[in-house]
């Protein structure tokens, strides 16, 4: 236990030096500094001091010292209790804390103790009054990431990290303008996740994406007050579907000769899709559809892939007056059947939608 709590102690050190080490270089990243910024007020007061001043300050406070120094004597004086002056209110930051500690421990001492006047007569009451409604605990739980309930009679299902996925990904956008009138936009997103034991797919609902992205290109003239744009959206085929997408009935899960005749005789009739007889869009019969989807063997599943896709679209949009607008979007005008990561139906094809908004 204590070489866990040292080496814990040890991560933290570790993470803090690295936070505030990437906190000062995000500061040092733009141009200039805050004293650039005083500059400009100093001249827009019409003070021809201002040079002179600013050079003296960035001598005070060490600003003509190359960075790795400057990051080295702030955290040396962060550990001595030194936390620097404070350039907006010109006085030390230690003060300005001080000033306002008081309120944050009352603050945080109020939010305990009802947190504390809540939560104590609510477990005195579970342990008490064991598997009554208001003691609703997990009484087991199912590698799949299911969990049992007292009260409960079927699984119920917990989207937890609960076999140790291990998640890495990559997200990358570019923008360039070509001229003043048009935009071209591109994104692409990948994520790879593994169970941490065994590197199959984890139990993660409802899954996890194949790798997608999008591209579009936009006219915009600044002499007409509307846009346009042609976009396009593809993923990848996913194989990797979790034993959980593959049990799922919109995924994965067999599909048996019984299945499809129910369906057929059932579901699809009532949607008007069979007359009981045959399945009107194609005007096959059960036995027809049942070897169409089979084949010779007895059963089989839906997907065991996610299959990739392309569609493509264009939209347009103007402002009809300030507050109303209207947005026009043609999408899917290759009427492409598609899906994504559990969903468990295909999107819409090619279709039209209109849109007028008026802000109140």
């Amino acid at each position: 236990m204590v070489s866990y709590i040292i080496r814990r102690l040890g991560y933290a050190l570790i993470m803090v030096v690295l936070v505030s080490f990437v906190s000062f270089v995000i500061i040092e990243l733009p141009p200039g500094d805050y004293l650039t910024q005083k500059v400009e007020q100093l001249r827009a007061r019409g003070d021809r001091s201002a040079e002179q001043q600013v050079e003296v300050l960035r001598l005070r406070y060490g600003l003509d010292k190359p960075f790795l120094e400057r990051y080295l004597n702030w955290a040396v004086n962060f550990l001595r209790g030194d936390f620097g002056e404070s350039f907006e209110f010109e006085r030390p930051v230690s003060e300005i804390l001080s000033a306002r500690l008081g309120y944050t421990v009352i603050l945080a001492l109020a939010t305990t103790l009802v947190t504390w006047a809540l939560a104590i007569p609510l477990g005195v009451y579970s342990a008490v009054r064991q598997y009554s409604i208001g003691d609703q605990i997990i009484s087991a739980q199912l590698p799949s990431g299911a969990v049992f309930v007292p009260a409960a009679t079927n699984p119920v299902l917990v989207r937890a990290n609960y076999g140790g996925a291990r998640l890495r990904g990559m997200e990358q956008l570019l923008e360039w303008r070509i001229g003043t009138a048009w935009q071209l936009r591109q994104s692409w997103t990948w994520i790879h996740a593994a169970n941490a034991d065994t590197g199959a797919p984890p139990d993660i609902e409802p899954g996890v994406p194949a790798p997608q992205g999008r591209l579009s290109l936009r006219y915009a003239p600044s002499r007409l007050r509307l846009y346009l744009e042609a976009y396009a959206d593809a993923a990848r085929r996913q194989t990797r579907l979790s034993t959980l997408a593959l049990s799922d009935r919109r995924i994965g899960a067999a599909r048996s000769r019984a299945n499809i005749a129910s369906f057929f005789t059932r579901g699809a009739r009532v949607r008007g899709l069979t007359d009981g007889v045959v399945l009107l869009p194609t005007g096959e019969t059960l036995d027809q559809v049942q070897q169409r989807v089979l084949g010779a063997a007895s059963s089989a599943p839906m997907f065991t892939a996610i299959p990739g896709y392309a569609v493509f679209g264009f939209r347009a949009g103007a402002p009809l007056g300030e507050r109303t607008d209207l947005f026009a979007d043609f999408y899917n005008l290759g009427d492409r059947n598609y899906r994504g990561i559990g969903w468990g139906i295909d999107a819409p094809g090619r279709g039209f939608t209109l849109r007028l908004r008026h802000r109140f």
